[in-house]
């Protein structure tokens, strides 16, 4: 691969009939892809819009429908950006980490396996406790 720009490899596998998609990528990091992955054919592309961690016993089968969402382990404030973070893959080996990318306008997700990070941060900015979600705002999450 040319570079060491492309050193996470992404591999994305649509599940037919379902709403989810699943990728992968090294340990060293991954992120939520900003916009929906091109083979959805949505245009415009729809923006990220949220985030949900995962964490299930190794080979469980998800529930899509209630899935095993993680709180954040800690949650601030600043400058009208809201920072959550999550502590990942500390449960121990038989278990599995997961992030779903929500996008606006559609109930597709993109799954992203989380195996080998250990911490995400998840950015919304602008954010207010006290005004409807703005549909502007920028959301952001990294995971290393």
């Amino acid at each position: 691969m040319p570079g060491s720009l492309l050193r996470a490899a992404w591999l994305f596998a649509a599940v037919v009939g379902g709403t989810q998609q699943q990728a992968a990528a090294e340990a060293h990091g991954l992120q939520c892809p900003a916009t929906v992955p091109h083979a959805w054919g949505l245009a415009p592309s729809p923006s990220l819009s949220g985030v949900e961690i995962l964490s299930a016993p190794t080979g469980t089968k998800i529930d899509d429908s209630a899935p095993p969402s993680l709180v954040p382990d800690t949650q601030d404030i600043h400058d009208r950006t809201l920072h959550q973070t999550w502590q990942m893959n500390a449960d121990g080996p038989n278990w599995s980490y997961f992030v779903d990318c929500h996008y606006a306008g559609t109930q597709r997700f993109l799954r992203l396996d989380a195996t080998g990070v250990t911490h995400c941060d998840y950015y919304v900015s602008p954010y207010s406790l006290t005004s409807r979600p703005d549909v502007a705002a920028h959301h952001r999450l990294v995971c290393r």
